[in-house]
Order: structure tokens, then sequence, then C-alpha cells
């Protein structure tokens, strides 16, 4: 009971920090994107002992993209733009075994071409 007690009020507080960017610019930068690579942030080795592992993050987030009809690129394919959706895990072990903190952060990152007024440029040369 007193850990549920715990967990309920870590859950709704949770739900409040969870965040996301969903503007139009950031909707059009995805427009003609073919696929994604996906990597992965290391795990800590004592929470990768404890059975959450790189690996099984690597596995289940490219079947979620694939279920989705996302492609899913190999680490050394080339593809224009770079697109890679970085997924990195943060877990906070403490002194609350068995109760463990997390922090998900997910980025789609890839190249950007900036394009300006010629005359820009040479008012810096």
């Amino acid at each position: 009971m007193r850990l549920f007690a715990v967990f309920i009020p870590l859950f709704f507080f949770s739900l409040l920090v969870a965040q996301a960017a969903d503007t139009e610019n950031e909707r059009s930068s995805l427009r003609g994107l073919e696929g994604v690579k996906v990597l992965v942030e290391r795990i800590d080795p004592d929470v990768e002992h404890n059975g959450l592992t790189t690996g099984a993050i690597q596995t289940d987030v490219e079947l979620k993209l694939r279920q989705a009809g996302i492609s899913v690129w190999a680490p050394d394919q080339q593809t224009h733009g770079r697109p890679t959706l970085y997924v990195a895990v943060q877990v906070y072990t403490g002194n609350f075994d068995p109760i463990w903190g997390f922090h998900i952060s997910v980025d789609l990152r890839q190249d950007a071409k900036i394009e300006c007024d010629p005359l820009i440029g040479q008012l810096y040369s």
C-alpha cells in the first residue's frame, strides 16, 4: 500500500512534465523525410544488469517506427540530411529500491541548410 501511495503522485507529476513541440515549422521540417537512423544513448551497466538494456530500447524503438510506416536506416547508411532519432534514458536508482526515477528524451536531429541574402555574407567578408 505504501508503494502504491508513492507511485500515484509520481505518476501524475510525470504527466505534468511531459512535453513535445508541435508547431507548423516543426511539422514542415519533417516533410520529405524518408526515414531515420536510431541512436540510443548507452544505459548505465548497473541498470542494464537489472534488465533495461540499450539493445532492448533500440529494438523496441525501431519496431515502433516500422509499425508506423517509417523506414529505419542502418547506422552506416548514407542519407540526405542524416536524420537521426536520438533516444536518451537516464535512470535514477538512489536509495529507494525498488522505486526508480527516470528521464527519457527523444529528439529528431537532422542537418539543416541556412539560406540567406547573399549581401549578408558580404558584410562579414
